[in-house]
């Protein structure tokens, strides 16, 4: 019965405002994920720098919630943090071991549990060219399985078309089949969302 949201909170601190619903429609700030200075390092950055793109998601096999977002600043790069529940604080920051943005998890009904992001192709075929990568999660460690990842959407729907800047990606699951839900086009006027299914 209980819905929460996170948001991109840039170089303000507090960081990453959390919000609570029980229907979707009306929601309540509970306050903020990133509230420690330990947490969150934008003292020296720039307003367009900082935390962007969060994702919030709860593992129902050990009864934890996750945000998993990109901070541009204080030397951190890719994190999670984790908490048994949202309105009484989160971890100290956990530095993930992968390049690129816009980090999500995805915890499949088998207790397995991957991360997914934006990041560069390993040669870039024109400019804009983005690739979607997906590792398999240690949950244990809280960390990415060396050697795991792998592209799994090259440029976007039609790379022939040159399609820019596949990023924020999460996948779902919904009676047996996946969804991969990303934006394309960057953020102007060819901004678009593109579902892949598997």
């Amino acid at each position: 019965d209980d819905y929460y949201m996170v948001t991109s909170s840039f170089a303000m601190f507090p960081g990453v405002p959390i919000f609570h619903s029980n229907d979707l429609v009306n929601w309540t700030q509970l306050g903020h994920v990133l509230d420690r200075k330990s947490q969150l390092k934008v003292a020296d950055t720039g307003i367009s720098a900082g935390i962007y793109a969060p994702d919030i998601i709860y593992n129902p096999h050990n009864d934890m919630f996750y945000m998993i977002t990109t901070q541009f600043a204080g030397g951190i790069g890719n994190m999670v943090v984790k908490t048994s529940d949202p309105r009484e604080g989160w971890s100290d920051p956990i530095k993930l071991a992968f390049a690129g943005i816009d980090p999500a998890l995805f915890f499949d009904d088998d207790g397995k549990a991957y991360v997914i992001h934006n990041d560069a192709p390993e040669k870039a075929l024109y400019e804009g060219h983005r690739v979607i990568k997906l590792w398999e999660y240690d949950v244990s460690a809280d960390q990415v399985i060396k050697g795991t990842d792998r592209v799994i959407v090259d440029g976007g729907v039609d790379i022939s078309q040159k399609p820019i800047w596949i990023e924020a990606p999460h996948i779902y699951k919904k009676n047996g089949r996946y969804y991969l839900m990303c934006a394309e086009g960057g953020t102007g006027s060819w901004h678009s969302e593109v579902i892949f299914v598997s």
